[in-house]
């Protein structure tokens, strides 16, 4: 499996993505990084959820890696419908990085990935103000989305951003409840919403 997980690496070039699997009981991977890891498998998330989930892909949330301590979430599956898992690591910074490159936002638009707390994760846009700056009003913003007065998602609404301009407000949320928010310039004016 060493060598099946060094040859999806090298064919499909996965930058921010580390296959790796539990076989047996202990850990096989492609990379060097994993080496340092020990830790129980029981008390392994990814993988006794999918022992729970036998046969079905389970997200974890994102979490910090206990490596490189990135921001990070997990696809695990049991192989065989066995104790055997198959697991990937994916990193999406790294990712969103690649994409972002390969892709233009619309003038003044602004992508944001968090998780459920806020984090920023991956940012893009042409606003310049310090990083603290976003993750406050990034926080606040995520917090309204989950609360029950929540009003975005429509174009008839807006917040003003950090450069106090109108922009609508979209969310949507992952399979592992990340959070994908886009700020594009407002597309029409009925109310204001307070951030």
């Amino acid at each position: 499996m060493n060598n099946y997980i060094k040859y999806i690496k090298k064919t499909l070039n996965t930058t921010g993505i580390d296959v790796f699997g539990l076989v047996n009981g202990k850990l096989i991977s492609g990379q060097d990084r994993l080496g340092t890891v020990t830790m129980p498998i029981d008390e392994i998330r990814f993988y006794t959820e999918a022992l729970k989930h036998k046969g079905e892909i389970f997200y974890t949330e994102v979490y910090n890696d206990v490596v490189n301590h990135e921001k990070v979430f997990t696809l695990s599956m049991t192989l065989d419908k066995g104790k055997d898992v198959l697991a990937i690591d994916i990193f999406p910074k790294q990712l969103g990085t690649r994409w972002l490159l390969d892709m233009s936002l619309p003038k003044d638009a602004s992508y944001f990935l968090t998780d459920v707390k806020g984090e920023i994760i991956l940012l893009a846009t042409s606003i310049k103000q310090p990083m603290a700056n976003f993750q406050a009003a990034m926080k606040k913003t995520i917090s309204k989305i989950y609360s029950w007065e929540n009003q975005y998602n429509s174009a008839y609404n807006y917040i003003i951003d950090l450069e106090g301009k109108k922009r609508s407000l979209f969310y949507s949320f992952t399979h592992n409840n990340m959070v994908v928010v886009l700020l594009f310039r407002k597309l029409y004016y009925i109310s204001r919403l307070k951030i």
